[in-house]
């Protein structure tokens, strides 16, 4: 029970949020949009931006692949189609919390899928732990920056042809690079 009423919660909000920024909207608003009372809001969330802390948590969430065999840009592709499918609620939300919480959602649902893809095409290589990590963020990093480019633009620029310019420009440096990894790792013992 307690997990439908944050849902009907949280689609309240969203719908909210395609129409004004988040520091526009109450908590009132949210329950009488829902048909909950105050008291059951509180008693589920301390605030209006802890409820969207749970949205972007549960949302997120959805993104990671665990089959170590699924590339890790298909993650980057379902995050983007995430962000263009909610564009309103994603703007306005990204214009009242900022790009610093958006973007730690956002590594903390990519660093492992990234991390995991990495830790199986290095079987049989000797990479550090320490090293396949340092990989994981450069590479969400990257991702991010060209994330957070298209939603300073207010997604005016074309997301496909950006994200297939950079997969194909990753797509081959990750073996690559987790070779020479492994060489200098060899070198330096």
């Amino acid at each position: 029970m307690a997990k439908d009423t944050k849902q009907r919660l949280a689609n309240s909000l969203k719908k909210l949020l395609s129409l004004r920024t988040l520091d526009h909207i109450t908590v009132k608003e949210i329950v009488e949009d829902c048909g909950i009372n105050r008291q059951t809001f509180y008693y589920n969330f301390q605030d209006v931006y802890d409820l969207l802390d749970w949205i972007f948590q549960q949302e997120t969430a959805k993104l990671r692949i665990s089959d170590p065999t699924v590339p890790w840009q298909e993650s980057f592709i379902r995050t983007v189609e995430y962000l263009r499918d909610n564009e309103k609620m994603v703007l306005n939300a990204y214009r009242s919390i900022g790009r610093v919480q958006l973007e730690r959602y956002l590594k903390e649902a990519l660093i492992p899928v990234v991390r995991l893809q990495i830790q199986h095409k290095s079987e049989g290589v000797e990479i550090p732990q320490s090293d396949q990590e340092f990989f994981s963020v450069l590479f969400v990093a990257g991702f991010l920056g060209i994330v957070f480019n298209w939603l300073d633009n207010s997604m005016s620029i074309s997301m496909p042809m950006t994200m297939e310019l950079f997969v194909n420009l990753l797509e081959g440096i990750q073996d690559d690079t987790l070779n020479r990894i492994a060489r200098m790792r060899a070198e330096h013992k």
